[in-house]
């Protein structure tokens, strides 16, 4: 797996980075969380850019604690599957494998890499800037304490938390009360090719009211649908030996260019490149 050239495409930092220093990651409306959820299967990435201006902008004001508050609070609601993967790294050494991994295969604005130390209790990390502007000290610590989050994310998670259906548990505990959210993505990720009219008429309501209903949470149903069929296929790609093909089918895709066109823009590496990180083939 070679990297990608840096300059192919503007260079990019996860969400999570981002929502850390400009404060959506402690949304108070559940509503809002629910929808930061949805929106960031789709799309798991921000410009480095706009990260590393919102970064300099918060480093005088926003202290180690909450930043790292804010990473865990990302991180518990994190559907996108670049979370789920490094989620599933139970070792050490396998988390260190699949960050590495990424870092190195994703049109990342900094990419980092862990390395293993004798002398030291944790690895050491390195940083390789591909941007022309200068790096920032703030932004290494807080990739630091992302890292921290994420892995206290693999290590205590239970050995059956991996689930296809990653933000039906979410909608339910996040929707507004008396909204067919829920519902409406519960369906889903039981037919996940259905248009916006049939899923209406599942749900015993007008499309209007629906895309009303999901409007009240900052969502669209084409959004929900697509988040949707990007967790079935993430769940499919690092749990089962099967072909890209075989897991578009299945998560209600119109064939596997479709999967790659969608998978590249919420992760920025291509399916069967996840699959391979996740120790499948």
């Amino acid at each position: 797996m070679t990297p990608r050239p840096a300059t192919a495409q503007p260079l990019k930092s996860y969400h999570l980075l981002h929502a850390a220093v400009t404060g959506a990651a402690e949304a108070d409306a559940d509503a809002a969380v629910l929808a930061r959820s949805v929106r960031s299967v789709v799309a798991g990435f921000v410009e480095h850019a706009v990260y590393a201006q919102a970064a300099q902008a918060a480093a005088r004001t926003l202290g180690a604690g909450q930043r790292a508050r804010r990473l865990q609070q990302g991180f518990t609601c994190d559907a996108n599957p670049l979370a789920a993967l490094l989620f599933g790294a139970g070792e050490n050494a396998e988390f260190d494998r699949r960050w590495n991994a990424l870092n190195r295969l994703a049109r990342l604005g900094v990419r980092t890499h862990l390395e293993e130390s004798p002398h030291a209790s944790a690895p050491s990390l390195r940083r390789q800037p591909q941007a022309a502007a200068a790096d920032s000290a703030f932004r290494s610590e807080l990739v630091e304490q992302c890292i921290e989050a994420a892995r206290s994310c693999a290590q205590q998670r239970p050995a059956n938390a991996d689930r296809p259906d990653r933000l039906f548990g979410l909608a339910q505990a996040l929707a507004l009360p008396g909204s067919a959210a829920a519902d409406a993505i519960g369906m889903l990720y039981e037919e996940p090719a259905t248009e916006l009219l049939d899923a209406a008429a599942q749900l015993g309501c007008a499309p209007r009211t629906l895309q009303r209903d999901l409007g009240r949470h900052g969502l669209t149903f084409g959004l929900v649908k697509q988040a949707v069929r990007l967790t079935i296929a993430g769940y499919r790609l690092r749990n089962l030996d099967e072909s890209i093909t075989a897991t578009a089918q299945a998560a209600g895709f119109f064939d596997s260019a479709h999967l790659n066109h969608a998978w590249e823009a919420a992760c920025d590496i291509a399916p069967s490149v996840y699959r391979t990180l996740a120790g499948r083939r």
